[in-house]
């Protein structure tokens, strides 16, 4: 039975975020199918469906949770691909934070120098001029979670300690809130 109303970009992210929240081992394939689906219908004239910076960092959430961090950055480069294309989607702080969770969720041996080449991307992007890309306390804050999980560094708190010592300390932050 068709209800005869068109869904929207905030239906299908909805859907892409139930996914992504769903627990179900299969959640981030799944919603990479409604990815693709998304892109397809894109192209189709008459719909205006093209994924946004949410769109996709729901779906690196979704593999993210399903410790498929390949998976992941690869749906990142996807959206970078898109954004070269001349597509109007330019991914966000939150964007590269989810990469860096889902890299925190595993024990890959490459896990950290690969979270570090994103941080790096991000500062390159902010450089630049990219909007609301520039690393926040959180990104950092999963880069030591990678850290801490790395199997890389035998001495993987010294490295954690050096990358705290990076960050810059604001004067909100100096004290506790009591």
């Amino acid at each position: 039975k068709s209800t005869g109303v068109s869904p929207d970009i905030f239906s299908f992210n909805t859907l892409l975020n139930a996914y992504s929240n769903s627990g179900l081992p299969d959640a981030g394939r799944n919603a990479e199918r409604i990815l693709d689906w998304m892109e397809q219908l894109a192209q189709t004239e008459g719909f205006d469906l093209s994924p946004d910076a949410y769109s996709y960092t729901a779906v690196i959430d979704a593999y993210a949770k399903s410790r498929s961090p390949d998976r992941a950055e690869a749906v990142l480069h996807r959206l970078l691909h898109r954004q070269m294309e001349g597509h109007n989607v330019t991914p966000t702080v939150v964007t590269f934070t989810a990469v860096l969770h889902a890299l925190s969720r595993t024990r890959n041996i490459d896990a950290l120098p690969r979270a570090k080449a994103l941080i790096a991307m991000m500062e390159d992007l902010d450089s630049s001029g990219v909007p609301n890309v520039a690393p926040s306390t959180v990104t950092y804050n999963a880069l030591l979670n990678v850290c801490n999980k790395s199997r890389e560094y035998a001495d993987s708190a010294n490295e954690a300690m050096r990358i705290l010592e990076e960050m810059k300390l604001h004067p909100e932050h100096a004290k506790p809130n009591c």
